[in-house]
């Protein structure tokens, strides 16, 4: 796992999607977890810096990269949570 305060779930996934030639979905449920109000991973605002950091930092990307990137991943947790 890369030496981070947050995101090491992230980055160890990427990790392993790097190393393998393709990664595929499955649609069967195979965990069901509680989404708290107050949780850290529900509160996007406050995962920003932590997000942008592991965009520049773990993955070395420049800051157009990371910018495209963090703006899919904003998208993403509002469209999920938007209910």
């Amino acid at each position: 796992m890369p030496k981070i305060r947050k995101r090491q779930d992230m980055g160890l996934w990427l990790q392993y999607l790097k190393e393998i030639p393709y990664a595929s979905g499955i649609q069967q449920t195979q965990a069901i977890y509680r989404i708290r109000e107050n949780s850290l991973s529900r509160n996007k605002l406050n995962l920003l810096k932590y997000q942008w950091e592991f965009y520049r930092d773990v993955e070395k990307l420049n800051t157009f990269q990371s910018l495209y990137y963090m703006l899919h991943w904003m998208y993403r947790g509002f469209m999920k949570y938007r209910n």
